[in-house]
């Protein structure tokens, strides 16, 4: 058989059970509130971080390019200059157009 019956202790007991379930929802509420307030933060930090990080390697590839550029330009530096050291040994061989200062060219003089 069923007691219908309704005793104080159950009724403060229940309202225990409801006021706990209150103060569960509110507790949660407010660490969900204070988790999603920190994960913008964070998102947004990583946000500036990632375009921080993008200007960085944009800026270091203009770099690499520029230093490529200077690799090529010292490389045809290098070549002329071998090149002139070819033409000094030629002279110096005595293969190569030679004037000497005193002699004067077109007859004239």
């Amino acid at each position: 058989m069923i007691d219908w019956t309704v005793k104080l202790g159950d009724l403060i007991q229940i309202g225990f059970i409801i006021g706990g379930a209150f103060g569960l929802y509110f507790n949660i509420r407010g660490s969900v509130k204070e988790l999603k307030l920190t994960m913008g933060f964070v998102q947004k930090s990583f946000e500036d971080k990632t375009e921080a990080q993008n200007e960085k390697i944009d800026r270091q590839a203009e770099e690499i390019s520029k230093l490529g550029n200077l690799v090529v330009l010292v490389g045809r530096y290098e070549e002329r200059m071998s090149a002139l050291q070819e033409d000094v040994k030629e002279l110096r061989h005595g293969r190569g157009f030679v004037i000497d200062k005193t002699i004067q060219l077109g007859g004239a003089g």
